[in-house]
């Protein structure tokens, strides 16, 4: 892999994103030969591990073939991430699945940031110290209320 170009929905080059942007990862590479069928994947992750990712060897969606230079591009519509740092892995694998032409490793940082568009008092304060993946929820509340939290909107 020769680099990674993290980019905004815009398409703007950025390290840095509000929750609920979407991420495009540009995966660059150069090859010597023509290689029939890589198998891509990528990972985001934290310090609180791996969270998500884009793999290949399980949605079965990859290039006839990479020759030379060229770049492919997975984009997440919609970051459910909390404010934190976040890196970006990256690898390929050949045709069968099990040659590795890329090691997984770390390619590149970003940084969510922002409010989280949550209601708690100390929401902001303790974002960057909980598990960062804001899935959809919902409470039920002793009083019968039912209060919902939707990561595509970030408001309870």
């Amino acid at each position: 892999m020769e680099r990674v170009v993290l980019r905004n929905g815009d398409g703007v080059e950025k390290s840095e994103f509000e929750t609920g942007q979407s991420l495009s990862i540009e995966l660059y590479y150069q090859t010597s030969r023509r290689i029939e069928l890589p198998y891509f994947w990528i990972g985001v992750s934290s310090k609180h591990g791996g969270h998500f990712g884009a793999n290949m060897l399980l949605d079965g969606f990859r290039p006839d073939y990479i020759e030379g230079r060229g770049s492919i591009t997975c984009t997440f519509k919609t970051l459910p991430l909390l404010p934190q740092i976040y890196s970006v892995s990256a690898g390929i694998r050949d045709h069968d699945g099990a040659s590795m032409l890329i090691r997984s490793r770390q390619f590149a940082i970003f940084r969510v940031v922002g409010k989280t568009g949550l209601n708690s008092d100390v929401a902001e304060s303790m974002a960057k110290d909980t598990a960062p993946i804001l899935v959809p929820y919902e409470w039920k509340l002793p009083d019968g209320q039912i209060r919902v939290v939707n990561s595509t909107s970030f408001e309870p």
